[in-house]
């Protein structure tokens, strides 16, 4: 997922709020960090749109912070370099 800048409008009005511009971009950013810094069980590490490297997981039933080491199949990694199922 490429993260975009908007191409039209502020981002914000003359008072400060959110245009419509700025909450696209806003959310799509939420969107690419969601994707990224993940959180959860092992039946809840993320399926799609995985980076090797950079989308990483805490896996609480493992207790620790994974990788994604491989992309088909899907192989994840801890900090060691060690394949977790």
């Amino acid at each position: 997922m490429k993260l975009n800048l908007p191409d039209s409008g502020p981002i914000v009005d003359v008072d400060g709020n959110l245009t419509k511009t700025g909450l696209a971009f806003f959310s799509s950013v939420a969107d690419f960090i969601s994707l990224r810094f993940g959180t959860g069980s092992t039946a809840d590490r993320p399926k799609t749109q995985l980076e090797i490297g950079v989308t990483q997981f805490y896996d609480t039933t493992v207790g620790k912070m994974i990788w994604v080491k491989s992309v088909k199949p899907t192989v994840w990694m801890d900090a060691t370099g060690t394949v977790v199922p």
